[in-house]
């Protein structure tokens, strides 16, 4: 069974962390599923590399905005090549054209996935793009149950599958051998660390993260901020920092391989974003057993699985953010959060296999 994934990029985000997770358990389970991918990143990704060792096919496409004609024609000839029993496309309600080339080359399984809500700044064509994919795909699927009723409707809920960004909860796990290590590699003994992971874009609002360390930094004098991951941002981003004089008080790390490992030296995680259709990394740092403190009403319920999870509204100040983060007393890691995680449905030991089913009962229908 041939399955085409298209995403937008394949580096080290939440998306391509998911479809690493689930695709490459699938491939080891049953040899006879084939997963190529479509990414328009040109830029060879942390995941994108991890895909090619492992026999995948990556196909690079012009991207919509810069030539929507040629776009359609790479598409149909990767489709027309690739005879695919399904194509999963998580580009939420733009997804349109991949189900409409998908439709029109005869693919039985044509998934449409959102993995967003809540996006202040929405094109005037949304209304069209969703009727349109709603109308060639044949499932919709969603993160959260927020984004699958900001994307898809109200409606339509209980038309839409919630596939889970499960991670391999091991590897989240708090481990103080490795915290000793990378603190003293990074130079971070004794210092209080407020972390974040996530590509440097808008919608992850490191300018008001920036804002709220700077406060933060005034109440305790040993804080660093330590930022993983690369984005458009980090030339603005690093000036900023330089005109709030933390150049020495912050770490700027680009996407690793290990960013798992990472969690273990932070004290504090803060994920300040103006729209997320999940925010896997607030699992991934529950699992490690961090406090984290997130946007009210931007991050989806779904992403609260524990107490250590505490929302604060976007329009407080920065200010209130950091003395909201300073008033808890303990920050020490919360150890044993591997049950926690589990019975929230996301492991990814459990969803895989729903996958795998759901798959081959599509495409058996």
């Amino acid at each position: 069974m041939k399955i085409l994934h298209i995403a937008a990029g394949l580096d080290a985000g939440g998306v391509e962390k998911l479809l690493w997770e689930y695709c490459s358990r699938i491939q080891s389970d049953d040899s006879s599923v084939i997963f190529d991918f479509v990414t328009h990143e040109k830029t060879v990704g942390l995941i994108e590399k991890k895909l090619l060792a492992s026999g995948n096919k990556v196909f690079y496409v012009t991207p919509k905005s810069e030539n929507i004609f040629r776009y359609i024609r790479e598409i149909c000839i990767i489709m027309k090549n690739g005879q695919y029993y399904v194509v999963h496309c998580h580009q939420g309600y733009t997804s349109f054209l991949p189900m409409l080339l998908a439709f029109m080359f005869g693919v039985k399984c044509r998934i449409a996935h959102t993995h967003m809500a809540y996006i202040s700044k929405v094109s005037k064509l949304r209304r069209p793009f969703t009727f349109l994919t709603k109308l060639f795909a044949t499932e919709l699927f969603a993160c959260s149950n927020e984004a699958a009723k900001w994307t898809w409707g109200a409606n339509t809920l209980d038309k839409v599958i919630i596939m889970k960004n499960a991670i391999n909860i091991k590897l989240y796990l708090y481990n103080d051998d490795t915290r000793r290590q990378i603190s003293k590699k990074l130079g971070l003994e004794g210092k209080f660390v407020v972390g974040n992971i996530g590509r440097l874009l808008y919608q992850k609002n490191h300018k008001f993260l920036i804002e709220i360390f700077s406060e933060i930094k005034k109440l305790k004098k040993n804080a660093i901020l330590l930022l993983i991951g690369n984005g458009d941002l980090k030339s603005e981003i690093k000036e900023q920092i330089k005109v709030l004089n933390l150049d020495d008080s912050v770490i700027f790390l680009e996407s690793v391989n290990d960013a798992y490992n990472y969690y273990n030296i932070m004290d504090v995680f803060v994920l300040p974003s103006r729209y997320e259709g999940l925010g896997i990394v607030n699992i991934e740092a529950q699992a490690n057993g961090l406090l984290c403190f997130a946007s009210e009403g931007v991050i989806p319920k779904d992403a609260k699985v524990s107490e250590l999870l505490t929302f604060v509204p976007l329009d407080e100040t920065a200010e209130s953010w950091a003395r909201e983060i300073i008033s808890h007393n303990n920050f020490n890691h919360k150890e044993n959060m591997e049950s926690v995680i589990n019975d929230a449905g996301y492991s990814i030991d459990n969803e895989w296999i729903k996958l795998k089913k759901f798959y081959y009962n599509a495409v058996n229908k």
